[in-house]
């Protein structure tokens, strides 16, 4: 038995479907990562670092 060839048609199908997996995906992680809840905690600034005084004044 010789192994068959795959069509024009095949290729394209299996072209399609892999595009439409690829916007899918896409297309969730762009949902979940856009998305906030109204209940999120805000995160409170650090505050700035302190500095050390050098004491060369007059």
């Amino acid at each position: 038995m010789r192994p068959t060839r795959w069509r024009r048609s095949t290729y394209v199908v299996v072209g399609a479907v892999v595009a439409v997996l690829v916007v899918v995906v896409v297309a969730a992680a762009a949902l979940l990562v856009g998305r906030q809840t109204s209940t999120a905690v805000a995160v409170k600034p650090a505050p700035a670092p302190a500095t050390a005084d050098p004491g060369g004044g007059p």
